[in-house]
């Protein structure tokens, strides 16, 4: 009896302790969690040169990042599969276009092309009812992902079904070469040009917020032969019944300004490919268009439209839908 009746006296400071500690632990976690989750970042950044100041400061989960992995010359590879593409906002769909190109000029593609068409039309149905209400569908990706042939595949789909498209394209919106000789990192900018830091993006979310309250609107082209944009080039009707903007960082919503574009869509898109095809389709297009050897083209790659390519890979979180074009 006088032990039952000890333990029954030590009991209530038994469960207290084992509480205390619980809930001691359960108080500690998040910032045990974000110490660890910091330290990995650090690590992933320092292992891979990626400045600590750009999206990749996101600290996201493994699962949720591109992996990497390493090809010839010990490259960092950025590797994207499908799975992880889709895992934050439930992506709507995800489809392949590129994968089968017959002869007669990629049967499979103009099928893959004709169902975006149908797509974007039957959601402006659904979204913007009344034959003077646009649709606003931004597609990213990253350089040589196919953005803009897709995009001009698609638009030229809806305009056969009948509904007004014009196609947007962000390039007019780089800053101009006396804009990137003013900045006190103007040899780095000059380099890194492509980068989101050499976009005027106050400019492009200014602009594309102003189309959208008024239906209409002129902006920027980019001469490749100038090598600047071109002021007012592309007009916005308000007979445009489909608006699709494309550009490489329409999905940047961890920067500012960029993350002002996130209201101003109906729907996002984000074209995906494989990076080995990246790297092939900017390393031909650039060594053509500039007169290089194909090792100096692989450098400047390397040393910019990889980097900008890793940091537009982690903005596939936003979209709706995701195209793989390899």
């Amino acid at each position: 009896e006088g032990f039952a009746a000890k333990s029954r006296n030590e009991a209530p400071s038994l469960s207290l302790l084992v509480l205390g500690g619980v809930s001691g632990l359960m108080a500690t976690f998040p910032a045990i969690l974000s110490i660890l989750l910091l330290f990995e970042h650090l690590t992933f950044c320092s292992s891979y040169s990626i400045p600590p100041s750009s999206p990749h400061h996101l600290l996201r989960p493994p699962w949720m990042r591109p992996s990497l992995g390493t090809v010839k010359g010990g490259v960092p590879v950025l590797v994207l599969s499908p799975w992880k593409q889709g895992m934050a906002r439930g992506v709507e769909t995800r489809m392949a276009v590129g994968k089968d190109q017959s002869a007669a000029g990629g049967g499979a593609d103009a099928d893959a092309y004709k169902e975006l068409a149908q797509h974007a039309v039957l959601l402006r149905e659904k979204l913007c009812p009344g034959k003077d209400k646009q649709l606003w569908i931004a597609v990213a990706g990253a350089p040589g992902s196919g953005k803009s042939t897709l995009c001009s595949k698609v638009a030229q789909g809806i305009t056969e079904l009948g509904v007004e498209c014009k196609v947007l394209p962000m390039d007019g919106f780089h800053f101009y070469r006396h804009e990137l000789d003013a900045m006190d990192n103007s040899d780095e900018a000059h380099k890194r040009r492509g980068a989101h830091w050499t976009f005027n993006a106050t400019l492009l979310v200014e602009q594309l917020q102003n189309a959208r309250e008024t239906g209409r609107g002129w902006f920027p082209s980019f001469d490749h032969a100038l090598g600047d944009p071109v002021e007012d080039d592309i007009a916005i009707l308000e007979s445009d019944q489909i608006v699709i903007v494309e550009g490489n960082y329409l999905l940047l919503y961890e920067e500012h300004p960029w993350m002002d574009l996130k209201e101003l869509f109906d729907q996002r898109w984000f074209v995906s490919c494989d990076e080995e095809v990246l790297r092939d389709r900017v390393v031909s297009r650039n060594a053509a268009a500039w007169g290089w050897d194909r090792k100096r083209t692989e450098d400047r790659f390397d040393a910019n439209d990889l980097l900008n390519a890793r940091i537009i890979a982690q903005t596939v979180v936003h979209a709706d839908k995701v195209i793989d074009h390899s």
